[in-house]
């Protein structure tokens, strides 16, 4: 008689056989056996704590792929003592899908040391960011950085791709604080203070100085009878002005009455043209009396007009013109 199968067994066939159908799909639905996938390498001299194996490698915010490894050296890497600041920097690895990429829109071949090493010099960096701020967990973010200086660790002839690592915001933060500190630290406020201190006393001293004192009191006197003087000549200059009025209304006078001395006289001499012989000795007196009263007519009627347009000319003189170059 045939031995019974036990309901146990069949049960746990047919589980067994549904976890491997879905291990399966899940497997080779992901293109984890079919899917071409790229290493890279970056360096971290920071602290690693909160990044894990399998956190995820953003491009911009976006994933492309997962850390893969984390090491404390490799036998490439360049000893303790000739790194910069004496820190070991440790080596991440990470991997992105190239059909994931594909998927994304991308169209370079990461695989290719050519391609890795323009991007490297158009500025790919990466950079350890915060994935969560409740969990402490970090993630690898890659961007472009022209402004980044390259610095690669492993020489140029290495099997690994790498992807140069720049600090995180808060270390540069940190950094540029180290920097103004240290710049401080040569600053001798102790002989700063003293200058100050030094210039403030003298200054102190200049200001109360007697010296000083007589100074401003003599320059106040100085403007005072500045002052003083300069309102004498105003006023003097406005007494001339009144004092000139009535002499240059003399002088019109005058004029005015030896045009008609003058008129009269040349009355007198026509009329005695055909008595007097103007050869004869009292004919050239009567002719060089006209012509010194019409020389003395004409100069009073010029300092008159002089005196008219410019008053101050008896005290100053006549102005001279000022002729053209």
């Amino acid at each position: 008689m045939a031995k019974r199968v036990s309901n146990t067994a069949v049960g746990g066939f047919v589980v067994a056989a549904i976890a491997i159908i879905l291990a399966a799909v899940t497997v080779f639905g992901s293109g984890q056996f079919f899917g071409k996938k790229y290493t890279f390498v970056c360096f971290f001299p920071s602290d690693l704590n909160g990044l894990k194996v399998g956190a995820p490698v953003k491009m911009r915010g976006v994933q492309i792929g997962s850390v893969t490894n984390i090491k404390l050296r490799l036998p490439e890497q360049p000893p303790l003592l000739e790194t910069k600041n004496h820190k070991t920097a440790l080596p991440v690895f990470f991997e992105i899908d190239e059909e994931q990429l594909k998927a994304l829109g991308a169209r370079d071949d990461l695989g290719s040391r050519a391609t890795i090493n323009r991007f490297v010099q158009l500025g790919l960096r990466a950079r350890l960011n915060m994935e969560s701020l409740l969990t402490g967990l970090l993630c690898v973010d890659l961007d472009f950085h022209p402004e980044a200086p390259l610095v690669l660790v492993l020489p140029s002839d290495t099997k690994y791709l790498e992807v140069p690592a720049i600090p995180t915001e808060i270390e540069q933060l940190q950094e540029a604080a180290t920097s103004a500190l240290a710049k401080l630290d040569k600053i001798d406020f102790k002989a700063l203070i003293d200058a100050l201190t030094g210039a403030a006393e003298a200054a102190q001293s200049f200001i109360g100085s007697p010296d000083l004192k007589r100074a401003v009191g003599q320059l106040n006197r100085t403007i005072a009878s500045f002052r003083h003087t300069s309102e004498a000549i105003g006023k003097a200059t406005a007494d001339l002005n009144r004092s000139l009025d009535p002499l240059i209304a003399s002088l019109r006078q005058t004029s005015n009455q030896a045009r008609a001395t003058l008129a009269a006289t040349r009355t007198t001499l026509t009329e005695i043209d055909g008595v007097v012989n103007p050869n004869s000795p009292m004919g050239y007196q009567i002719v060089q009396t006209l012509k010194d009263l019409d020389e003395a007519s004409r100069s009073i009627t010029a300092l008159s007009d002089m005196l008219q347009t410019d008053p101050n000319a008896i005290i100053w003189g006549k102005r001279q013109a000022k002729t053209q170059k």
